[in-house]
């Protein structure tokens, strides 16, 4: 089974399951929070994909980082994701929970990268235009301040993207340099 339909499969069931129990609020604040773990700490992301350490060990260190801290649902779901040794694609689980998540409660995420901070008058302004021109109207809005772009922006949501970058542009300038038609023609 690929990892696209076995994360997947997965998520559905834990997300069914926290509606089902009416947590689905407090399961999407500690899957973030697990998320955010993977992210940060690289040891952990590490013992996900261990195939060196067996099931019993890291049932322990799940038990000492999450019990209490954790939804007993989460924590129940990690636990069987580590007996069915299915724990290496946690995160893939994780960002099909999220999508599945945003779907649910009708949540577009969308992406901001510019190359310096956007002020929060900025932002607002974007998200009032974003909501005016779409049908979305609960934006979930990230940020990223990337100064290799120069200037401009790249803006992302769902399968769409627009870059009005600075480094987008001369990389398109530079295209047409290349394919100069004056050159040909006249050599």
């Amino acid at each position: 089974m690929s990892e696209y339909r076995l994360a997947s499969r997965y998520a559905k069931s834990l997300i069914d399951l926290a509606i089902e129990k009416d947590q689905l609020e407090n399961v999407n604040k500690d899957v973030r929070y697990v998320a955010s773990l993977i992210k940060e700490v690289k040891e952990f992301g590490l013992l996900l994909k261990s195939p060196i350490v067996n099931t019993e060990t890291k049932n322990k260190i799940f038990s000492q980082l999450f019990d209490g801290k954790l939804d007993i649902i989460l924590q129940t779901f990690l636990k069987l994701l580590i007996k069915k040794k299915r724990e290496q694609y946690l995160p893939s689980v994780i960002e099909e929970f999220i999508l599945a998540y945003n779907k649910y409660n009708k949540i577009t995420p969308v992406y901001f990268t510019t190359a310096i901070p956007l002020e929060p008058e900025t932002l607002n302004r974007l998200r009032e235009l974003f909501v005016s021109g779409s049908e979305s109207s609960n934006l979930e809005v990230h940020t990223e301040v990337d100064e290799n772009i120069i200037g401009g922006f790249i803006f992302k949501y769902e399968d769409k993207m627009i870059d009005g970058s600075i480094r987008h542009q001369l990389s398109k300038m530079d295209d047409l340099f290349v394919e100069n038609p004056y050159l040909r023609k006249y050599n």
